[in-house]
């Protein structure tokens, strides 16, 4: 379960980039007007780099051919 919370989490972060990617774009290309749209983009970006290491420190319990594993 942990790798799986794990790889959402970095998903996640994935996503927090794109989404401050794409307001950095509609910014430079004059499709928003105001520099409010800028200040979102770093914070996405903050926080998606948080999200990715978080997602990344998590410990996963390795798996131990012959026990039983819970699903």
């Amino acid at each position: 379960m942990g790798f799986w919370l794990a790889r959402k989490t970095k998903l996640n972060g994935f996503l927090l980039f794109v989404l401050a990617e794409l307001s950095y774009i509609t910014y430079h290309a004059g499709l928003t007007h105001f520099l409010f749209a800028h200040i979102i983009a770093e914070v996405c970006d903050a926080l998606a780099l948080v999200t990715i290491a978080l997602g990344l420190s998590k410990r996963v319990a390795p798996l131990v051919p012959g026990a039983l594993q819970h699903r």
